[in-house]
């Protein structure tokens, strides 16, 4: 949950372009993102009516773990919550057909949603 909504602000922010959503997601070694997109149209006919299309000019994106941790920080610094669940107090612990997400208490900050306080040494 977190991890991937950080990714997408991201990428959406460094793609520097209204309305891009990305669409399809590449795994560079075990952390960092190349995140192709562009800017959908929705579909106003047929069975399909209400879903986006992706049709016109694409971009790359490329979006580091580091990045990533440096947003989930920046997040917790001025929000007090915690990142990782967004200070909801559940992160998701999977997905099916027939139950759809399933949710966890958040293991990060003991679903308490707010930020663990790091110490200086």
């Amino acid at each position: 949950m977190s991890a991937a909504t950080f990714r997408n602000a991201i990428a959406i922010e460094k793609s520097g372009i209204d309305g891009w959503v990305p669409f399809r997601y590449e795994l560079i070694g075990k952390s960092d993102t190349i995140m192709t997109g562009g800017v959908p149209r929705v579909l106003t006919r047929g069975p399909n009516k209400g879903q986006r299309k992706w049709g016109g000019p694409h971009s790359q994106v490329a979006v580091t773990q580091v990045e990533i941790d440096a947003a989930m920080a920046k997040y917790e610094r001025e929000t007090g919550n915690c990142a990782e669940c967004e200070g909801s107090c559940k992160t998701v612990a999977g997905w099916s057909a027939t139950d759809g997400t399933r949710f966890r208490e958040c293991t990060k900050c003991d679903a308490t949603g707010k930020a663990k306080t790091t110490e200086a040494a």
